[in-house]
């Protein structure tokens, strides 16, 4: 069956309308930015029943979920997933999907295209920090890591300041969130550089292969999420993930060195 000519063929031409492009990845997915907002609108199968298939629509705006057709079109008893034998009922999901998406689903988009809160890693902040990374680190380290004995205790400490300021509003304090996101994004790199991106998707900073693993984070997320939830715990487990993953890259090589 057919299936990327029947949903281009039903779907895909009309959000091509709206601006939307194909794009080919696991599932049938068709993405534009407007206004600075990356919005997406998938087909996707379920992965372990043949036959099953249901929307998703995103949205890379702060705080919001992705959603199926049975979180907002307004019909009774929606399932999650709908079930084909062939391809007649193929189509008729398909074109059902099209309506729906017509009739509700540009709406919702639009609504999941509002960030839930302004205290968020904004793009503009995500792109100082992806500048002046290096700058911010040795300010901060300098600022408040002088008794620190490991690399483990300047995760500490930034659990520490977080602390000391999340009770206060997200304006008077993101710079200095910003900066600890330097701090907590080299210390989890042992205080090298390490490989920054920049995540046009994402519209956020991204440092990857910490320790040289496959391991990456986004610092600012961390930081800003940590501060929102009032509970840095995850900071440190963050650590001692990429400390475990830098442990067993070291035993790989060394076994790989005895079998030659």
């Amino acid at each position: 069956m057919k299936y990327k000519k029947i949903i281009q063929e039903i779907l895909g031409t009309e959000l091509e309308k709206q601006g939307f492009e194909y794009m080919p990845n696991t599932s049938w997915s068709y993405e534009r930015v407007k206004d600075g907002v990356w919005q997406s609108i998938s087909v996707v199968r379920e992965r372990y029943c043949k036959g099953y298939i249901r929307m998703v629509f995103m949205t890379n705006a702060y705080g919001q979920k992705a959603k199926g057709l049975d979180d907002f079109v307004p019909e009774e008893q929606l399932p999650e997933y709908w079930h084909y034998e062939n391809e007649e009922e193929l189509r008729k999901i398909i074109e059902q999907f099209r309506d729906w998406t017509l009739m509700y689903g540009m709406e919702q988009l639009e609504k999941m295209s509002v960030p839930t809160t302004e205290a968020r890693p904004k793009p503009e902040t995500n792109r100082y920090l992806y500048e002046h990374h290096q700058e911010l680190y040795e300010e901060y380290k300098e600022k408040f890591c002088g008794k620190c004995d490991s690399w483990k205790d300047a995760i500490r400490v930034v659990q520490d300041k977080i602390a000391e300021i999340w009770d206060q509003p997200f304006n008077e304090v993101e710079d200095i969130l910003i900066g600890l996101s330097a701090l907590y994004a080299y210390a989890l790199n042992e205080g090298e550089e390490g490989k920054w991106v920049w995540k046009d998707k994402a519209n956020a900073c991204l440092i990857e292969e910490l320790l040289g693993t496959f391991a990456s984070v986004y610092p600012l997320q961390d930081i800003i999420t940590a501060w929102r939830r009032k509970n840095t715990n995850d900071l440190l487990r963050r650590h001692e993930i990429v400390l475990i993953y830098y442990e067993n890259m070291l035993k790989l090589k060394e076994k790989r060195k005895k079998t030659k």
